[in-house]
């Protein structure tokens, strides 16, 4: 929700709000809403045994993301999307070794 209200909020400094720019802010979007959606109804649902797999998927887009970040030279992007897998993927670990 914050990169479709500023859509350079993890662009390089300077960064205008081009077309470019909020297109790829509007992408993103269109991915990180649906699986954060899935992941709150798997939680509120008590659908514990969906948790895994809807963490995993997210987990592994930031990992794709992370990439494009490291690619890009975008250290705002490489770290939140790091800071994202590594919650993702660390709550995948705790759930299934407890």
């Amino acid at each position: 929700m914050l990169g479709l209200a500023r859509p350079t909020l993890l662009a390089h400094a300077g960064t205008i709000a081009s077309p470019g720019v909020t297109m790829y802010a509007q992408a993103y979007a269109a991915r990180a809403l649906p699986l954060s959606a899935v992941a709150v109804a798997v939680l509120v649902g008590d659908l514990h045994d969906a948790l895994v797999p809807v963490l995993a998927i997210a987990g592994l887009a930031q990992v794709g993301d992370v990439i494009i970040g490291a690619l890009q030279r975008n250290s705002g992007m490489l770290a939140g999307s790091a800071t994202s897998a590594v919650i993702h993927l660390g709550s995948v670990a705790w759930i299934t070794a407890h």
